[in-house]
């Protein structure tokens, strides 16, 4: 248990940690989101730019793309070997590829197909809309990865922790659904049933059926 302060009740230990490691999880995806948009802009200073301005029509051409791809993956390959403590070098293709999967969910074959596909209109407003669908990864395997420890004991102290006991039934809960709870209680505050249900029907999931009937009808 962490030592409480006058009038606050005690923090289970696994909640403190969990807490712990999703702030360090959620440095790890901002870093790892800026890291996207400095491979762009390192690639794009390096390879596209002319007399000092960006040039995309550079994109058309094939040689040209395979070099800007080049320049990023070398960025990433920097930056992965940087976090997790590796030497990878870039001719270890496969290796390569491992590392840039795990550290910003992509390969350079991925990002030659992207880059290849939209040619000039690889912009950097394109590059950050396909970088946000790549940090979403990134950022729930962190949050995956934060909760790890929990198992399905630790439901009803969630549950107890976000102030959420009046509107689910933690019996029909699984502890994936106490985690996402969590994550909801930090970015919302105060839970609702609508809330909750939002968000699983957002994800494509079906209402949940841990939601108290009563709570449903009023939401």
């Amino acid at each position: 248990m962490a030592k409480p302060k006058d009038g606050e009740e005690e923090i289970p230990k696994h909640i403190v940690d969990f807490k712990k490691h999703r702030e360090k999880a959620k440095r790890i995806g901002d870093t790892t989101e800026l890291a996207h948009s400095e491979a762009y802009s390192t690639a794009a200073r390096a390879v596209l730019e002319k007399d000092g301005e960006i040039e995309y029509k550079l994109l058309e051409q094939a040689d040209v793309r395979e070099k800007f791809v080049d320049k990023m993956t070398d960025f990433y390959l920097t930056k992965a070997n940087a976090h997790f403590g590796t030497k990878v070098k870039k001719d270890e293709v496969f290796k390569v590829n491992q590392l840039l999967t795990a550290y910003g969910a992509l390969t350079k074959e991925e990002l030659r197909t992207y880059v290849d596909r939209h040619k000039k209109k690889y912009t950097l407003g394109t590059h950050e809309n396909h970088r946000d669908e790549l940090i979403k990864k990134v950022r729930q395997r962190l949050n995956s990865v934060a909760g790890s420890h929990l198992k399905e004991e630790h439901i009803d102290d969630l549950v107890k922790h976000v102030g959420a006991g009046n509107i689910v039934d933690t019996k029909r809960m699984t502890i994936e659904d106490a985690k996402l709870l969590y994550g909801l209680h930090e970015d919302y505050g105060a839970l609702t049933a609508k809330i909750i249900e939002n968000q699983y029907l957002a994800a494509g999931h079906d209402s949940p059926v841990f939601l108290k009937k009563e709570t449903k009808k009023a939401a």
